[in-house]
């Protein structure tokens, strides 16, 4: 479900890659903050993604379910919902298989709406 973002005005149907509410939470209301746990998962997200695609490429199942699993721990914590079920769906392919490829393209367009939801966060509120 999406929430308001911090500005108050609530982000169209489907676009909100990040539960406000949870993100808040964490930073305690502080906007500053809030921006910058989200800043700092978007680029974590993207080396994670990175790790994701070499693990599978080298078919290293151990390191695949270990970097999974430590960005979907952190997925949830900022509230990143949809990029933390993708890490799941991923966790949970027998390997190997075909969709695994999909998955990680799915979380490649993930990140960059995060991205892109960060920056429109931060111009509403100045």
């Amino acid at each position: 479900m999406d929430q308001p973002c911090h500005s108050g005005r609530k982000p169209a149907a489907g676009t909100a890659p990040v539960n406000e509410t949870t993100l808040q939470h964490l930073a305690g209301g502080d906007r500053s903050l809030r921006d910058d746990l989200l800043q700092r998962f978007v680029e974590s997200a993207s080396d994670d993604i990175g790790s994701l695609a070499a693990s599978l490429a080298a078919t290293d199942i151990q390191a695949l379910i270990h970097a999974t699993h430590r960005a979907r721990g952190a997925s949830l914590m900022v509230g990143a919902e949809h990029f933390a079920a993708l890490l799941d769906q991923l966790q949970r392919q027998p390997a190997p298989a075909p969709q695994l490829q999909g998955i990680l393209e799915a979380l490649r367009a993930e990140a960059e709406k995060l991205e892109r939801y960060l920056e429109q966060t931060r111009s509403a509120a100045r």
